[in-house]
């Protein structure tokens, strides 16, 4: 269907030596097709009997049935009512095709796009790192966990309680970071416990897979290391340190996050390079490891972000978040989407971009600088060939860490 979905240009080049004909008499979307059309239509179609033998902006109007007596491949039908499918159906039945016979009127693109938004059926899981005491400053009403959004119904189900950080798809399995309980969760595909893997230290937040190795990394904020694991046996068998300053003081300075893997190399977000983000210096970035070479300073690929996270690898191209300032990052220079929130957690399923956001705790750090502090809790459907973007809100929570698009 998506072959009758055409542009102006590409509409006025077919047209070139065919005659125009209306499919629809739409206070809507007539008056919006004729001016950009090279030339008057012959006529409009219009299968309501009350508007036959009348004009509308001096056309013509027939019934259907005026189709059978045109020679097909002379004219060309452009569809401008608002119910779309029907005609569709229609004109099908009379053995035309999509795009060779006939468009949708470029003219509601946009309804084209709020339709699809709005039928779009995927489930989306979603991790919080929420607590249920409310005596802690991260409570929220729901607590933290594993849930699946539905996107059609718009509602939230808690699949599995706990305090989850980064989540990933690996060989057919889920596996979810509990940073509290210090357990790598193995879930199946419909979100059932498998089994629960010890991990070497608390604090733990990042997650990525390298399949050529079979080995899993995960990061830790406490320590700013990378724990390195073999995925078979689930063993230790490597550790990466950030920097030599937790040996020092035995506190964690740069707050290393969240990381992905692509081919030999693990990319790492964190929020400071030089290690002073307590101190209020927030020189964040996301470097770069050799898996070959553990050991070897990291390569500095991005800097000057705002406790950045998300850092993942969609199309053959690096994407992450700018997440204090709200921004939606393809590569370093392209800045594809700007949010009101607090951005943190990212998937893409090939059409639709999925962008976490939290509520914000410190919006006084923006005061001044944003014109729109979003408090909410949920993730945006975000399209960035348009910018057009829709929220799921989450009323209970108030942390979105990561977020994972089910098959």
């Amino acid at each position: 269907m998506d072959t009758m979905w055409k542009k102006w240009n590409e509409v006025k080049l077919i047209c070139q030596n065919k005659r125009i004909v209306l499919f629809g008499r739409s206070e809507d979307w007539v008056h919006k097709t004729l001016p950009k059309l090279s030339r008057p239509p012959d006529y409009i179609i219009d299968s309501n009997p009350g508007y036959t033998g009348t004009t509308f902006h001096n056309l013509n109007i027939y019934p259907p049935d005026k189709l059978k007596t045109e020679n097909i491949d002379e004219i060309y039908i452009i569809i401008t009512a608002g119910p779309y499918e029907s005609v569709v159906s229609q004109l099908e039945e009379y053995n035309l095709q999509a795009g060779k016979h006939f468009c949708c009127t470029p003219a509601y693109y946009d309804f084209k796009l709020l339709q699809e938004i709005h039928r779009y059926d995927r489930r989306i899981l979603i991790s919080s790192p929420d607590y249920s005491e409310k005596k802690n400053h991260r409570y929220s009403k729901s607590g933290g966990g594993l849930y699946i959004c539905d996107l059609i119904s718009n509602q939230i189900e808690k699949k599995i309680p706990g305090h989850f950080r980064q989540v990933m798809q690996v060989d057919g399995y889920i596996y979810a970071l509990e940073y509290v309980e210090m357990k790598l969760y193995v879930l199946s595909m419909d979100i059932n416990i498998v089994e629960k893997l010890p991990l070497d230290k608390p604090n733990v937040c990042g997650l990525a897979y390298c399949p050529e190795r079979k080995l899993i990394f995960i990061s830790n904020t406490g320590t700013d290391t990378i724990s390195i694991y073999n995925k078979e046996k689930f063993r230790l068998v490597d550790t990466i340190e950030f920097s030599d300053k937790y040996r020092k003081r035995k506190i964690g300075r740069h707050h290393i996050n969240d990381i992905c893997v692509v081919e030999d190399s693990l990319y790492v977000s964190y929020f400071s390079l030089s290690g002073n983000w307590k101190r209020g210096i927030l020189d964040g970035g996301i470097v770069e490891f050799h898996i070959d070479q553990i050991g070897k300073p990291a390569n500095v690929l991005v800097k000057n972000l705002w406790m950045p996270h998300s850092v993942e690898f969609f199309d053959g191209k690096l994407t992450y978040l700018d997440s204090r300032r709200g921004r939606f990052y393809i590569g370093n220079q392209n800045i594809a989407g700007e949010f009101p929130g607090f951005m943190r957690g990212l998937d893409y399923d090939g059409r639709f971009y999925y962008i976490g956001q939290s509520e914000d705790m410190y919006m006084s750090d923006l005061f001044g600088i944003s014109n729109n502090i979003m408090l909410n809790a949920g993730f945006f459907l975000f399209d960035v060939d348009t910018k057009v973007s829709k929220f799921y809100s989450f009323k209970d929570l108030i942390n979105v860490h990561d977020i994972l698009v089910l098959p």
